[in-house]
């Protein structure tokens, strides 16, 4: 399946995260923190904030009704909160660490890991409140939620699950001889993670539960993100190609496409189209936005209720239609 270019191209280096909002496809970039904003008709993307310069988005996220950004670079690791005309800092850089890789709402609380191997969980307020000791300079590239608990795709190809409290618990040794899992995600009842190591091909990866990573299947690329779209996984990477993964088959959605030879973010357009979007790098110029050939299904309207039944108690107000 050939890929469908949506918006062209713009000059920024990377693009570098993706997510839905208010209707509206928000993307992340590098080097300068910039925000773009898409609301599914105009034909270019709308840039709505900035950051500071050499700084950049590696995560994107909606955590009660607002926007966050994890800003990595020039000596800042902040989180950010989107006030619709700027970035705001809502928490300041912790522990020097100045590269944050990917947010995760858990237990109605924003945490994020980090290039030192740091799990920081936000007070709700202004600051970073760091949650684990470092992996000895290994890398968490991704987190999830899994079965209740936080999980870690980290440098060395090895998974972590916190605690909860203090710690980062290793529960599955390094993959074969790849040298990291760049994300993890929960899918059909079990934990997936994907690789990425220069000169060796990209793996599908699960979980045993107990204390190492299986073979799922070869993606004969180099791996980067996952993503879910109705009851199937998808996966980006090198290559500019995208492919599924539906339970028992891994198969190509998208043909390779030199203008997008690295995937950096996935996105289902919630609220939009519900098509699965795509954003990478060519060269030195972000790809515009891609459109994967994936529809999502649109969920079907809902039916104007006119009453809805309830018990009431004293101090309860009725209103009816």
């Amino acid at each position: 399946m050939a890929w469908t270019q949506t918006l062209p191209k713009t000059t920024e280096a990377e693009g570098t995260s993706l997510v839905s909002f208010n209707g509206k496809l928000y993307m992340g970039t590098a080097y300068n923190a910039h925000l773009y904003e898409w609301n599914g008709v105009a034909a270019s993307w709308s840039q709505v904030a900035t950051g500071a310069a050499f700084s950049y988005i590696k995560s994107l996220i909606v955590y009660n009704g607002k926007l966050y950004a994890a800003i990595s670079g020039s000596g800042q690791g902040v989180l950010s909160e989107w006030t619709g005309a700027a970035w705001s800092i809502v928490a300041s850089t912790l522990l020097g660490e100045n590269i944050l890789n990917k947010l995760l709402v858990y237990n109605n609380k924003i945490y994020v890991c980090t290039d030192a191997g740091y799990l920081f969980e936000w007070d709700g307020v202004s600051a970073w409140v760091n949650v684990s000791s470092p992996l000895n300079a290994k890398s968490v590239r991704g987190i999830t939620e899994y079965n209740g608990k936080i999980y870690g795709g980290a440098e060395g190809a090895l998974l972590y699950e916190w605690d909860g409290v203090s710690a980062w618990v290793g529960v599955a040794g390094q993959y074969s001889n790849h040298d990291n899992v760049w994300d993890v995600r929960e899918y059909g009842g079990e934990l997936y993670g994907v690789t990425n190591q220069s000169g060796i091909t990209g793996h599908l990866i699960k979980w045993d539960d107990v204390s190492a990573w299986v073979f799922v299947a070869d993606a004969t690329m180099q791996q980067w993100r996952l993503q879910i779209v109705d009851t199937d996984l998808y996966l980006s990477g090198t290559t500019g190609m995208v492919r599924k993964w539906d339970g028992a088959t891994l198969t190509n959605v998208t043909n390779f496409q030199a203008e997008i030879n690295n995937i950096y973010a996935l996105e289902q357009y919630i609220g939009g189209d519900y098509r699965l979007y795509a954003v990478g790098v060519s060269g030195t110029e972000v790809t515009g936005l891609f459109w994967t050939g994936v529809q999502g299904a649109v969920p079907a309207p809902e039916s104007p209720q006119v009453y809805r039944e309830k018990k009431f108690s004293e101090g309860d107000i009725l209103l009816t239609m």
